[in-house]
């Protein structure tokens, strides 16, 4: 119990993190059943099957309502926070790889973050490739090859604008007006169906 928030504590976002604390809940549900024990054999006879029953009651609507939850509305609520399209942008990256000279990921919003490490994995660059690389904190800041990840929106790109490079960045306010001018080639969906990202050359 004592070692199990030094995860939560170690980490360079959200202290403290949440799911890292995760390894304490045993104990927590020990302590809740040691009391829901001590509460239910309070009880004798028929007294004590209706007090069962209605904790079983309690514990399916809970089980039913956490399910949902964890099925349906936490994958569509937390899409962001895990990154889950990175998979599909680099694949597209990949398969286009030949067809730009350039591709820019411009992460200028917290809209949505594409992680040059999400790329580096799912296009399984070995990691002896960027070892040695000035790379910011979080990577933000990256160039590997034809792959260019910056954190703002320069105006150098807008100034040097090549329809052979192809710029990804995410759909908000502050790219609307380049993705207006530009050809749109691909729109990135999350589970809600709203764009999050766009590919515009």
């Amino acid at each position: 119990l004592l070692a199990a928030p030094l995860p939560a504590a170690l980490t360079i976002e959200n202290i403290p993190h949440p799911l890292r604390f995760v390894s304490a809940l045993p104990v927590f549900e020990i302590i809740a059943s040691i009391g829901l024990l001590y509460f239910v054999n309070k009880f004798e006879g028929i007294k004590k099957n209706l007090v069962i029953l209605i904790v079983i009651i309690g514990i399916i609507i809970i089980f039913s309502a956490y399910s949902l939850n964890f099925f349906k509305i936490y994958p569509q609520s937390s899409f962001r926070e895990f990154q889950s399209g990175s998979q599909e942008m680099t694949e597209y990256i990949q398969n286009n790889y030949e067809q730009y000279d350039n591709f820019y990921i411009i992460n200028n919003s917290d809209l949505y973050i594409f992680f040059p490490y999400n790329y580096l994995y799912y296009s399984h660059i070995p990691p002896q490739r960027i070892q040695g690389l000035n790379l910011s904190r979080l990577g933000l800041d990256l160039e590997l090859d034809k792959i260019k990840f910056v954190r703002k929106f320069p105006d150098k790109i807008k100034q040097e604008y090549n329809a052979q490079n192809l710029y990804l960045m995410p759909a908000d306010e502050a790219s609307a007006e380049f993705i207006k001018s530009k050809q749109a080639v691909r729109e990135f969906n999350d589970l809600n169906g709203k764009t999050y990202f766009v590919a515009v050359k």
